[in-house]
C-alpha cells in the first residue's frame, strides 16, 4: 500500500491488496454503450489503518457490504499494450478551491478483484462436547479420553531435555524448509519479471523500481494461490534447470 500511495498520477498499478474499510453503494445505468455500474469502496493497509485510498470502481460486480474489514487483492491483466485494469487517478470529489487533487484507485472493467481468502477470517468451529466427568478423572490420571488422541501438550509429563532439544530441533528445520521454499519461489518470481523487465528496456518501454517491486508481488501471489509453492524443491534452484540425471544403465 505504501509504495502504491507513491506513485504518480496515471501510472498503471499491477496489484494491490489491502483491507476494506469503507463500502459505499453501487450506481447503475444505461447509455449509448449499454449498462454501466461505478461504485466506491475504501481500502487501507491492514498494518496501518491510516495508510488507505479511495477506490473507484468502474463496471465492476458489486463488493457486498459482507466484505467490510475483510482483505481483498486488485490485480492488473496484461494487454496487447502492456497491463491495465488499474491506475492512479485524480480524485476531485468535494474537493476545496485550490487544493491539490487527492490519489485515488480507478478500477476498470479488465481487473480482477478477489478475496484474500488466505488470510480472511475463518469460521469458527462448532463448539466440543463436553466430556463426561469420568472421561475428565481419566484424563488428570493420564489417561487419553476417546477422541483425544491427537490433543498432545506442548512438554508432556517425563520428556527429557534431550527429547524436548530434538523436538525444537524438527520444527526449526521444518519452518527453514518453508521459509527456503518460498524464498526458491520468489527468486523464479525475479528471474522472471528480470526477463520482462529486460525485454521492455529492449522496446523503450523500461519499468520503474515500483513497478517492478509490485509485478513480483503480484506473481508470487499468483503461483501461491495456484498452488504451485509448497512443491518447489528446497535445494540451489540452479541445478534443476541442467539437463535431467541419466537413468541407471543408460548410455
Amino acid at each position: 500500500m505504501s509504495e502504491v500511495l507513491k506513485m504518480d498520477f496515471g501510472e498503471k498499478v499491477p496489484s494491490v491488496k489491502g483491507k476494506i474499510s469503507n463500502i459505499y453503494d453501487q450506481t447503475t445505468g444505461q447509455n449509448n454503450y449499454g449498462d454501466w455500474a461505478i461504485q466506491n469502496i475504501e481500502i487501507c493497509d491492514p498494518a496501518d489503518p491510516k495508510s488507505k485510498i479511495k477506490v473507484k470502481l468502474f463496471d465492476q460486480q458489486e463488493v457486498p457490504k459482507a466484505w467490510r474489514n475483510k482483505l481483498i487483492y486488485l490485480e492488473c491483466v496484461e494487454g496487447d499494450k502492456g497491463m491495465k485494469g488499474i491506475e492512479i487517478a485524480k480524485d476531485t470529489y468535494k474537493l476545496k478551491e485550490g487544493a491539490p487533487p487527492r490519489k485515488m484507485l480507478e478500477v476498470r472493467r479488465d481487473a480482477q478483484i478477489s478475496l484474500a481468502e488466505a488470510e480472511a477470517p475463518q469460521p469458527s468451529p462448532a463448539a466440543a462436547p463436553t466430556q463426561p466427568a469420568k472421561a475428565s478423572t481419566a484424563a488428570n490420571q493420564g489417561e487419553q479420553p476417546a477422541g483425544a488422541a491427537q490433543a498432545q501438550p506442548a512438554r508432556p509429563a517425563g520428556k527429557t531435555q534431550e527429547q524436548a532439544f530434538a523436538e525444537g530441533q524438527r520444527h526449526v528445520a521444518d519452518a527453514m524448509k518453508f521459509l527456503n521454499r518460498r524464498a526458491n519461489a520468489y527468486e523464479l518470481v525475479m528471474r522472471a519479471v528480470d526477463y520482462l523487465a529486460r525485454r521492455r528496456s529492449d522496446q523503450g518501454r523500461a519499468i520503474t523500481p515500483d513497478h517492478f517491486q509490485a509485478i513480483c508481488a503480484s506473481l508470487y501471489i499468483s503461483l501461491d494461490r495456484a498452488g504451485m509453492v509448497d512443491p518447489i524443491p528446497t535445494g540451489v534452484l540452479d541445478k534443476f534447470f541442467a539437463s535431467p540425471p541419466a537413468e541407471e544403465g543408460s548410455k
